[in-house]
């Protein structure tokens, strides 16, 4: 059916995740019920918090084909509707942890594991008719429940007469008190589904390990882009520079001033040190600072009048010209 969703598997952040869960939720019409199946011996307990979320916000019903252990029974109770097969069983038990460390580091986890029960006791009587110190006790005891057990005690809203095999899918002898006719002896088949279980995760590995690799050298891409970028408007500034604007340029880079920025600021530079035009209200002064020759002689020049004349005629700055002559402009006249 298109809206059935398999949970058949660990919850071990790989195969089955919340992510994977809503991606498949959202390609169910939303007129339609999904009908989430279980048969999965539990795992992360974030996880499967996150999944029961996902669809109690949904809206879904949950069927039990074969196992709904440890978080996996959490799971099983976001189903308004929820369905154990004949045959199939459910297992709730306190919440696990590894841990290292000193003293500390152990108070610190069984800090955390104490909130993740308190947690897990919350949704079990949220979703049961048990009160909270019959649920402590079953988790303390790890309690394995068959269908009819499950509807008595709330889990459960009903069973059908359909039969699975999975639950022999599963090692579980992890679980202290897994009743004996679950821990069948692997089988060939059994191996084999571990073995390709094995694969299915040294495929994600290799998976995350491309798209690990490839947003490096994505990021070195970016990287060797943008040392160019800059370098070009390093360049570009340092080359439409003055050569008396060097130290104006150097101070425009480090201050991040772009290309246009920068040959604006340059062009403001050099017309604040252009020399600027004399008011003088002489004329004849204004026309000899510009380089003009002198006014024609009266006829009687004498031979002092010439050389000076001459000695003006050299002087190439502008306001040395004009200072001549002003000094000897009686003689000049």
């Amino acid at each position: 059916m298109n809206n059935e969703i398999m949970i058949y598997d660990a919850i071990d952040g790989w195969s089955i995740t919340p992510q994977s869960i809503a991606e498949k939720l959202a390609q169910i019409p939303k007129d339609q019920t999904p009908v989430v199946r279980i048969n999965s011996p539990g795992g992360s307990v974030f996880d499967g918090i996150a999944i029961y979320n996902v669809l109690k916000a949904r809206g879904v019903e949950t069927v039990v084909d074969g196992i709904a252990a440890s978080i996996a029974s959490i799971i099983f109770l976001a189903g308004s509707k929820r369905t154990m097969s004949e045959g199939s069983v459910l297992m709730i038990h306190n919440p696990w942890s590894f841990a290292m460390g000193d003293a500390d580091a152990m108070r610190k986890e069984a800090d955390i594991l104490d909130a993740l029960k308190a947690n897990l006791v919350s949704i079990y009587k949220s979703n049961t008719s048990l009160e909270e110190d019959e649920i402590n006790a079953l988790l303390n005891d790890e309690t394995w429940l068959n269908a009819d057990e499950s509807i008595e005690k709330g889990f459960a809203t009903e069973k059908t007469d359909s039969k699975s095999s999975q639950v022999a899918k599963f090692d579980l002898t992890k679980f202290a008190k897994c009743p004996n006719h679950l821990l069948q002896p692997k089988t060939e088949a059994a191996q084999v589904t571990e073995e390709e279980h094995k694969a299915l995760l040294d495929s994600a590995l290799e998976k995350q390990r491309a798209e690990f690799e490839a947003r490096i050298q994505e990021i070195e891409a970016k990287n060797e882009a943008d040392k160019k970028a800059e370098q070009d408007r390093q360049d570009k500034i340092r080359a439409s520079a003055d050569v008396t604007q060097s130290a104006l340029a150097e101070t425009l880079i480090r201050n991040g001033a772009t290309v246009e920025d920068a040959l604006s600021q340059f062009l403001n530079d050099l017309k604040g040190r252009a020399p600027q035009a004399s008011q003088s209200p002489n004329p004849d002064l204004d026309q000899f600072r510009n380089g003009a020759p002198l006014p024609a002689s009266n006829g009687d020049d004498s031979t002092e009048r010439e050389a000076l004349k001459a000695q003006m005629q050299e002087i190439k700055d502008p306001v040395a010209r004009a200072k001549f002559y002003q000094e000897h402009k009686n003689k000049l006249k």
